[in-house]
């Protein structure tokens, strides 16, 4: 179940939806901690200092 400590209280979940919300939080913010910690180490994997626009061919 989530608390008001780990959720967002303007999003009233059914009880049967608690489970899956939380789950996308937690795997969103180990992801975040993967691209952070990538991008302190591999300057390749800091996607955000290339462009998104590909170049034409």
């Amino acid at each position: 179940p989530l608390t008001p400590a780990t959720c967002d209280s303007a999003l009233p979940l059914p009880p049967d939806l608690q489970g899956p919300y939380w789950l996308g939080q937690r795997l969103a913010e180990q992801v975040a901690r993967l691209r952070a910690a990538l991008c302190d180490t591999e300057s390749r994997w800091n996607i955000e200092r290339h462009s998104r626009i590909l170049p034409k061919t």
